[in-house]
């Protein structure tokens, strides 16, 4: 590394805005704890609202008449005789009815089996190995965004690999780890397919959609064609961002600061076994696909709308797009274990499903709480009034919808460096911002958008990292002194510029009105 890159890294890792990051996160509860203690500042709230006379005036969908009338909404005290009955009483049907607790335990049979089976560890080899040179680093960097797809097997898998092949092709190996992973961290929310993050996003942002219109839908495909787009820009830009400012930054690389002997450092071949078995898997994914593709072909198939015939609003096709996609994953998983002997039997497959839900262990727990939350909100329409006086303020500012989301964009960004997991933080988030934005037109589907471009671009810079000391263990083996000055010298770029290509991108697609997903609203 220069030293140039070595002083700038000093700098931001002794800079007064990290160190208070990593005091004000490393202080920050766990997120069960925060929706307990957000449990009991609702119901405090709505005591005090029920006593004050809180009360809004604004538009609301009526579910009896099917339309948007005036109403005025009043505080329901959760403490009252009718509030504690209706707490207890719908405690465990909360808790069940928890929005991401179904839709990951039914995407990670799947992801799971993938990850665990090797089968997606394989397909990251074959696709780095058999990409051409000129394309090998772009390839890489879409692969890299495309990593949320195997979840924390993304960042401990192609972070190692990205540095020995900018080894092997005479690049500065930090310069590939750092661009890969901050390809699969900035780059979260994007994918070229659906994932398990888009299937917990918009379950979150219905339920939070229903405060305001209570029959209103959001698929997991609600993002998709912004998120599609988005993958391959992202891939592009974390090219350019790693070969124009990081490589200059960290400057020729030299063997002799690595340490460890890198002589026989190279990318492990895909064996003949592996091979065979990701053919056939990839053959029976193939048919399951034009199963489906024949499926859906006829005016009355099971997968259309029954009313409209069509295959996006209101079909079997998008409603159960969940367990379609698991099934995707879970059955060429199961040839590829077989045909490799990962799996010799029935036992070996549960024991892998056991250990992939091993995984969900703290969604359970925060299902306690957090599903406690959401719905006490909502009982208690500090919501609904939260939503109409917010919205009746900006509409008094006069501020651009355009000029609204990315301010909207920006806040998370920033709160996504202290808080860094997403989905508690959408939690959070969606049942003030969703309502409110819908009663200033805004759909849904286009905040839940906007919180995913701000919530993924932070995500490479913030100290609280569970995987930092893994990543800096990774980085010693090519320079022994590094630590986490140079990682966030080295990441602080990615973010910086993700944030304004994604959030220009944005712009750029709302100004055209371009479609964000199948069926998705942009207005309401």
């Amino acid at each position: 590394m220069s030293s140039s890159a070595e002083e700038k890294g000093l700098k931001l890792k002794n800079s007064k805005f990290l160190k208070t990051v990593e005091t004000v996160g490393n202080r920050m509860v766990q997120p069960v704890t925060l929706f307990g203690i957000l449990c009991i500042i609702v119901v405090l709230l709505s005591f005090i609202g029920s006593v004050l006379g809180w009360s809004a005036t604004g538009e609301m969908y009526n579910a009896q008449t099917k339309a948007v009338e005036e109403s005025t909404v009043t505080v329901y005290n959760l403490l009252s005789r009718d509030g504690i009955t209706y707490m207890l009483n719908n405690f465990v049907n909360n808790t069940i009815t928890y929005a991401p607790l179904g839709v990951m335990l039914v995407m990670f049979l799947g992801i799971g089996l993938a990850d665990g089976s090797g089968l997606i560890a394989v397909a990251i080899r074959k696709i780095v190995k058999s990409a051409p040179e000129k394309l090998l680093i772009p390839i890489l960097m879409l692969v890299g965004v495309c990593g949320n797809l195997a979840s924390s097997s993304a960042t401990l898998v192609l972070v190692p690999i990205a540095g020995v092949i900018y080894l092997n092709y005479g690049k500065h190996p930090i310069a590939g780890m750092m661009g890969i992973l901050a390809a699969v961290t900035a780059g979260f929310s994007a994918n070229l397919i659906l994932t398990d993050t888009d299937a917990v996003m918009s379950a979150i942002t219905q339920e939070a959609s229903h405060i305001m219109i209570p029959d209103y839908t959001v698929t997991p495909m609600a993002n998709y064609y912004f998120m599609f787009a988005g993958a391959i820009i992202l891939a592009i830009t974390c090219t350019l961002v790693t070969e124009k400012i990081v490589e200059p930054m960290l400057g020729t690389y030299d063997p002799k600061d690595a340490g460890e002997d890198l002589s026989q450092t190279k990318l492990e071949d895909v064996s003949p076994v592996e091979e065979k078995a990701f053919k056939a898997a990839g053959l029976t994914l193939f048919a399951m696909l034009a199963i489906l593709v024949v499926l859906c072909i006829p005016s009355n198939s099971i997968f259309r709308n029954p009313d409209t015939g069509s295959l996006i609003n209101g079909s079997l096709l998008m409603s159960a797009l969940i367990p379609i996609l698991s099934l995707m994953f879970f059955i060429p998983s199961l040839v590829y274990g077989f045909k490799t002997g990962i799996f010799k039997g029935e036992r070996d497959v549960v024991a892998q499903i056991y250990k992939s839900f091993g995984s969900l262990s703290s969604v359970f727990a925060i299902a306690l709480t957090a599903g406690q939350f959401m719905k006490w909100f909502a009982k208690s329409n500090l919501g609904s009034i939260l939503a109409f006086k917010g919205a009746a303020l900006i509409g008094r500012l006069n501020i651009h919808y355009i000029v609204l989301l990315l301010i909207f964009v920006i806040i998370t960004a920033f709160l996504n460096i202290f808080m860094n997991s997403g989905t508690a933080k959408w939690y959070i988030f969606a049942p003030v911002f969703v309502p409110m934005f819908i009663q200033l037109g805004i759909a849904p589907e286009l905040t839940q958008l906007m919180y995913r471009i701000g919530d993924s671009c932070t995500n490479s810079v913030t100290p609280l990292n569970s995987f930092l000391p893994v990543i800096l263990l990774f980085m010693q083996k090519y320079k022994k002194d590094s630590g986490i000055g140079t990682y966030v010298a080295t990441l602080l770029p990615y973010s910086i510029v993700f944030l304004i290509v994604w959030s220009l991108v944005a712009v750029i697609w709302l100004l055209i009105g371009l479609p964000i997903g199948p069926g998705a609203n942009l207005f309401v």
